[in-house]
């Protein structure tokens, strides 16, 4: 065994020594089967409205574990497709936030001096900024392009 693939093992074990980290990866794990299996796990369609009239509203029963909304649609089955939902967008800010560092340190590296102390400067002010401002701030954007 090379060096690193001896390290991928010596990594899990680090990393699941720590009693929050095995919590966490059960949870990404338990979120991920989720949202593979909704379909065969939720037992209604998550968009359908069942009867609009008799379950609106309805609290938690055995035909609906987590009760039904204002729209008599089930609340588990909405719930279990959800996480596909919060997965994809979970990838995608991955994906892009790997994409725009790569591109930064990149350039950074590649072309040193002046351009590596602005793109520091620019990096080190967006990092200055609180998140909650930095939030009000894209929500307020987006609220007004018509996204959110």
């Amino acid at each position: 065994m090379t060096h690193h693939t001896a390290a991928v093992p010596a990594l899990w074990r680090t990393v699941l020594r720590d009693p929050r980290a095995r919590v966490g990866v059960v949870v990404l794990v338990v979120v991920t089967l989720v949202a593979i299996l909704a379909p065969l796990l939720a037992p209604h369609d998550p968009s359908a409205q069942l009867d609009i009239v008799a379950l609106q509203g309805r609290p938690p029963s055995w035909a609906h574990p987590l009760g039904t909304d204002t729209f008599s649609r089930d609340v588990l089955s909405r719930l279990l497709y959800g996480a596909r939902v919060s997965l994809a967008i979970a990838l995608v800010a991955v994906f892009l936030s790997a994409t725009v560092g790569i591109a930064l340190g990149v350039t950074a590296g590649y072309a040193g001096g002046a351009i590596d102390a602005v793109l520091m400067r620019l990096v080190d002010a967006a990092l200055s900024i609180p998140r909650l401002l930095m939030i009000i701030a894209v929500v307020a954007f987006w609220g007004d392009v018509g996204i959110v």
